[in-house]
């Protein structure tokens, strides 16, 4: 057997703390890809809720949509039941035409009636 001089332990004893290092290099490095990973993680997660978010604005946008569109066809039946409404107008104003010859008519009824009951009550003194 060989007999282990000081130079041995000496060159174990560096090769020992040599090894301690790289092991420190490699936990430091080991530690910063976990905060890389957890940082990552972070930035997947934020991403997530912004695509959820996202998600939530377009349903949102789609029912307006849909609303806005059942609007348009609530306006196109009306704009129709106008339209037949003014196609209406010139045979309407015909007519008001003829109720003012009515109207003259009644009111000249209703002064007569009104004179004659005028006349009436001056002619009977006792009532």
């Amino acid at each position: 057997m060989s007999t282990v001089t000081d130079s041995d332990i000496k060159e174990i004893k560096d090769l020992i703390i040599v090894i301690n290092d790289n092991i420190k290099t490699i936990d430091n490095r080991i530690t910063s890809l976990d905060n890389r990973m957890t940082n990552l993680d972070n930035r997947v997660t934020n991403i997530d809720n912004k695509m959820t978010n996202l998600d939530n604005r377009m349903t949102k946008l789609e029912n307006e949509w849909q609303d806005f569109q059942k609007n348009q066809i609530e306006i196109k039946a009306k704009m129709s039941i106008i339209e037949l409404s003014t196609q209406k107008i010139p045979d309407m104003a015909e007519r008001v035409g003829e109720l003012k010859n009515w109207k003259q008519i009644g009111l000249a009824l209703f002064g007569t009636l009104v004179g004659g009951l005028i006349t009436y009550l001056i002619k009977t003194p006792n009532l």
